[in-house]
């Protein structure tokens, strides 16, 4: 089964394109943010990447992996490499409210999934409104990175076409129409 990144952000910054490149190897993903080949995009603070990612058309699944790991996450769809395993999961995926034309996939913060509806409520509502997002510890409802600047990520699909907006700790995203 070929895997398929559909969205990869490392420190706030889009990487979806370079990790289909440098993360593919045949039927598995190999994930390192040793290797990642671009500037900096948040001088002198640690960052996470994190890929959301499938497997032909199977299940979507998301992980997220400290910058200095030191290591290589082998993710492969029949799940073989356990220690690689424990940093992924399965994105929490909560219906909108109501008819929506929107769903939102998965919410990152830091180095964790957001699991708490009321978030995801909380911005299928500003979806509604066309509002901006906080990215703030205050917003997402914990701080999964005490003491270091996070970045946020939220993967989506408007009418059917999946799109994702990230950006950086104390600034604002809104979603794209």
């Amino acid at each position: 089964m070929a895997p398929s990144i559909l969205a990869a952000h490392y420190g706030g910054q889009d990487v979806t394109t370079l990790a289909n490149v440098q993360f593919s190897y045949g039927e598995d993903l190999s994930v390192s943010t040793d290797e990642l080949q671009i500037q900096d995009p948040w001088k002198n603070v640690r960052k996470s990447l994190s890929v959301i990612y499938r497997f032909d058309n199977g299940q979507i699944h998301g992980c997220v992996i400290p910058q200095d790991s030191g290591r290589i996450y082998t993710l492969s769809d029949d799940r073989r490499d356990a220690e690689s395993e424990k940093i992924t999961f399965i994105p929490s995926n909560y219906a909108p409210p109501d008819r929506r034309k929107v769903r939102i996939h998965a919410v990152i913060w830091g180095l964790s999934q957001v699991e708490d509806k009321e978030v995801y409520n909380n911005l299928y509502d500003k979806f509604a409104r066309n509002e901006s997002i906080p990215l703030t510890n205050g917003f997402f409802k914990k701080d999964t990175w005490v003491g270091i600047g996070k970045s946020a990520v939220i993967v989506y699909s408007f009418h059917g076409t999946l799109k994702y907006i990230s950006g950086k700790e104390g600034n604002s995203i809104a979603f794209a129409y």
